[in-house]
């Protein structure tokens, strides 16, 4: 590459040195490196100015960034720095094959700890391909609007699946980041949605765990910000998980049964056609309920109308706690008849050829009393909160 060891950059860097409290100079194939090299982004609050070399020891961390955020709590070894040392030595480093490390204008490191040690560590292996010396790095100068694009871009940058010379942040170095994210949150901000969805906004789909990258599920997220936020001292009140089955075992546990005349046997509650079995989501006051309930209705409203009673075996969600579940409860058997029944009228007026007002009349005080038993939801729920509807 003898073409490059000549390359005048003094205009460049003449230009340049009131930008930058550091020397930069310019790369081959400019061209080809700014059309083709990933540049780094993505991050709400990050700007990409452009790409250099700068020599690594005008590179600092002393000022904005006082800990490596992609992995907190945790450093670099020898080993860990073996794969990138191991590719420099060999010359097999392609300073614009990767996502390079980022600094600020400032030239703080935000991300690429283990090529910028690397590099610090083989000061003998040129990597510039244009005869800079073995003290020149690649690198993305990155503006950020706050510490928390900062934090953000280097957290998403130490699990991206891409980069063959690092090791990936471990499960404790994700919750410590999630942690500080949270530190800088109103108290009553702090709750999982919040955390799934920085999770989304850095892009994190796992971290490394005993040494090998794991990728989450959805239901994994959701256990890991429980953790983070038990971290700092909330108190998560898990939800059990609805199974049918269970649910109808449970009932049929607690005593509750319906005997059949003719035979004088019990009738197991999916054929019993007085009661109604099914999950719903929630109470909506300006639409009544969810299909859930219109299912509910469909299947029950002749029943109540005859005046026969019936059963409703509940599985709500769309609470966050157990106080929260309680008025939710309530709210959906209090407002059971004005909402759900009214429709019955209209549904049942039709099939019976009878006017709604002519059928308000005949069954206004003979309708049958509906009864819910809404499933446990939380560790602290009985199995079955039995409410009641209001009339």
């Amino acid at each position: 590459m003898a073409e490059f060891a000549n390359i005048d950059i003094s205009l460049e860097a003449e230009l340049k040195k009131n930008i930058y409290p550091f020397k930069t100079k310019t790369y081959p194939w400019k061209e080809y490196v700014d059309a083709n090299t990933p540049k780094p982004g993505g991050i709400r609050g990050m700007h990409f100015i452009e790409f250099a070399f700068i020599n690594v020891n005008e590179i600092h961390r002393k000022d904005k960034i006082k800990n490596n955020f992609g992995r907190l709590g945790e450093t670099i070894n020898a080993k860990d720095l073996e794969p990138i040392v191991g590719v420099f030595n060999s010359g097999e480093y392609d300073f614009a094959g990767h996502e390079p490390p980022v600094i600020t204008p400032e030239g703080e490191l935000v991300a690429g700890e283990h090529m910028f040690v690397g590099k610090k560590r083989t000061p003998l292996i040129d990597i510039s391909k244009a005869k800079y010396g073995g003290e020149w790095l690649f690198v993305a100068i990155c503006e950020f609007d706050d510490l928390e694009a900062l934090r953000d871009y280097s957290f998403a940058e130490n699990n991206k699946k891409i980069s063959f010379v690092k090791r990936y942040s471990s499960y404790d170095s994700s919750i410590a980041n999630i942690t500080e994210y949270l530190k800088t949150l109103e108290p009553k901000y702090r709750n999982k949605s919040k955390i799934i969805a920085k999770l989304k906004e850095t892009s994190w789909e796992g971290c490394e765990i005993k040494g090998v990258y794991v990728n989450f599920t959805n239901a994994d997220k959701n256990k890991f910000a429980e953790e983070c936020m038990k971290s700092i001292g909330l108190v998560i009140e898990t939800k059990k998980r609805y199974d049918r089955p269970d649910v109808i075992d449970e009932f049929i546990d607690e005593g509750h049964t319906t005997i059949q005349p003719e035979t004088g046997n019990d009738i197991h509650p999916e054929d019993d056609p007085n009661i109604y079995i099914g999950a719903f989501k929630n109470f909506n006051p300006n639409t009544g309920f969810d299909p859930g309930y219109i299912r509910a209705t469909e299947k029950l409203s002749p029943f109540i109308l005859k005046g026969e009673d019936v059963k409703i075996i509940a599985f709500v969600d769309g609470a966050k706690n157990k106080v929260d579940l309680d008025i939710l409860r309530n709210k959906i058997a209090d407002n059971y008849y004005k909402n759900i029944i009214e429709s019955a009228y209209s549904i049942v007026s039709c099939d019976m050829k009878i006017s709604v007002e002519s059928l308000k009349k005949k069954s206004k005080r003979n309708l049958g009393k509906v009864t819910f038993y809404f499933c446990g939801v939380f560790k602290s729920d009985p199995l079955f909160t039995i409410i009641e509807a209001a009339k």
